[in-house]
This record gives C-alpha cells, sequence and structure tokens, in this order.
C-alpha cells in the first residue's frame, strides 16, 4: 500500500504542476475565468477519488501562489483563492467510483453524464469560494449600480458554466481516446 500512496503523491505533484502550467495561456476577452487547469485535476479525481483530489487542488493552489500567478489583495483573500478554493475542485472525484463502474460495464452513456457530473461538481465547489471573495474582496470591481453579490454570482456563475462545459467536453473527448487513463486505484 505504501508504493501505491508514493504513486499517488507522485500523480498529485505532476497534475498539479501541469494544472498550473495549462492555467497560465491566457484566454482574452471572456469576461469569465476558463480554468483550464480544471482539466487535470479533474482527469486526476475520476482516476484517484476526492481525497486525493484535494490533495492535488490543495498543491495547485500553492504552487500558484508561490510561483507568482495569484492575484493578491488580502492574506484572507489569498487563502480562500487559491488553497481552498482549487482544494475544493477535489470533489470533483465524489464520482469516481461510480464513472469506474460505469467504465468497467461499457455504459458510454453513464460514463459521459458522470464525467460532465464531476467536472461541474468540481467547478462549483471551487468557485463557491471565489464568489465569497468576490463579495468581500473583489467587490469594489462592481460595475456602477451592480451590487458586489450580484456582480460576484455573474462573474463567478458565468465562469462555472464556461468551465464546465470547455472542461467536459475536454475531458469526453479524451475519455473516448483514451479511456484507460480515468481508471485507476482509488486513493
Amino acid at each position: 500500500m505504501q508504493k501505491n500512496s508514493l504513486t499517488v503523491y507522485i500523480e498529485a505533484g505532476l497534475i498539479a504542476t501541469l494544472a498550473f502550467i495549462i492555467s497560465l495561456f491566457p484566454i482574452e476577452g471572456t469576461g469569465f475565468d476558463i480554468a483550464l487547469g480544471s482539466i487535470p485535476i479533474t482527469l486526476f479525481c475520476l482516476r484517484r477519488g476526492w481525497k486525493a483530489g484535494i490533495f492535488t487542488g490543495l498543491l495547485w493552489g500553492l504552487l500558484t501562489i508561490i510561483l507568482g500567478g495569484a492575484s493578491i489583495i488580502h492574506p484572507v483573500q489569498v487563502v480562500l483563492d487559491y488553497p481552498v478554493a482549487f482544494a475544493f475542485n477535489g470533489l470533483a472525484g465524489i464520482v469516481a467510483p461510480a464513472l469506474q463502474q460505469a467504465t468497467a460495464s461499457g455504459n458510454q452513456k453513464k460514463a459521459t453524464y458522470y464525467i460532465f457530473l464531476s467536472t461541474f461538481i468540481g467547478t462549483l465547489a471551487r468557485y463557491f469560494w471565489h464568489f465569497i471573495t468576490g463579495v468581500y474582496y473583489w467587490g469594489r470591481f462592481a460595475p456602477e449600480g451592480w451590487s458586489v453579490g450580484f456582480y460576484s454570482f455573474v462573474f463567478n456563475g458565468g465562469s462555472v458554466i464556461v468551465t464546465t462545459v470547455i472542461a467536459g467536453l475536454a475531458l469526453l473527448l479524451l475519455y473516448r481516446q483514451a479511456r484507460q487513463l480515468f481508471v485507476g486505484e482509488l486513493a
């Protein structure tokens, strides 16, 4: 079991690094944050489960702070927007057993459902924390006449939708080409 744990930690480190690198690619003009790094994180969560996924998301958030990718307004905001929010992205792994069962039985329709459900759960869990910091720390950027809550809801809600669709489609395409990447021993 220790060898497997070491393998999971090594995978987690590699996936968190890959997520950080992918998130460096700018996506201009969308008006929303599209978290492309959630693609490898969600894949890892579906392969290894939510516990390993939370750890991996935490690493991704810490890398973002350490390597200078964080937007910093306040120390509490940094903690909530990066290690906490990114760790919650790991909840995408809650449906890992269901996806692995659908894969084992060859049920493509259920597998597709679980891939999108997983992506939505992880993205929504992450952006919940971004919504909170949006209200308390980023609200000053709200357009005139908008409440800070509405501004944070629109911006972060749009990010949830766009990220879920893009990441879900990318994962579905990957699943159809390399199904074995999604199958692993749950940690």
